[in-house]
């Protein structure tokens, strides 16, 4: 099996937080970060912009969690796609993302951002083992200031613990890190 082990990000800390994603109390919308990325071809970064034009109440995000136990990676991701929470721009390239959410933390918030990512077509006419990882997954804390770092998962699934929390499991190599998040507005 080429996938790697569940990845040790759990995102269960978002069902043990109170909902809230009221626009006040919303962290920034904008942010300049550097994307470092080891896989088979070396080591590559990549400057970006998060842009998070809105946020998916926690309850909703976490109610579609019934969608993943019900339907599976593919139900979830019908049901995500299109949601138009913002966007990820890397270098020349947008990608939209689905779902935006996030929980205040001691002195900041802890954001996850779960998108549809694009298949490829090698990988539809090879019935890759990747097309079970149909998620792009970011995640990140920021502080009191929208400084940060986080983890981002290019080709992932989620999946529901025994505890109830959601993990991301990444295809193969290619976990990566966020890093020199900055909020820009």
């Amino acid at each position: 099996m080429r996938h790697r082990a569940l990845a040790a990000i759990v995102l269960g800390v978002l069902l043990a937080l109170p909902a809230s994603a009221d626009d006040e109390e919303a962290p920034a919308r904008e942010y300049s970060a550097m994307f470092k990325l080891r896989d088979a071809q070396g080591e590559r970064q990549l400057g970006a912009t998060i842009l998070l034009d809105r946020f998916t109440p926690l309850q909703e995000a976490l109610s579609l969690k019934d969608v993943l136990a019900s339907q599976g990676q593919y139900g979830l991701a019908n049901a995500i796609r299109g949601r138009a929470n913002g966007r990820l721009r890397l270098g020349a390239l947008d990608y939209s993302l689905d779902l935006a959410t996030f929980a205040p933390t001691k002195d900041g918030f802890f954001v996850v951002v779960v998108t549809t990512r694009p298949i490829r077509f090698e990988e539809s006419q090879e019935g890759s083992e990747s097309l079970e990882f149909p998620f792009g997954v970011i995640t990140f804390s920021l502080d009191g200031f929208g400084r940060g770092e986080g983890r981002f998962y290019p080709k992932s699934r989620l999946l529901i613990n025994e505890d109830g929390s959601i993990a991301v499991q990444q295809f193969a190599e290619g976990e990566g890190k966020v890093t020199d998040i900055k909020k820009v507005r």
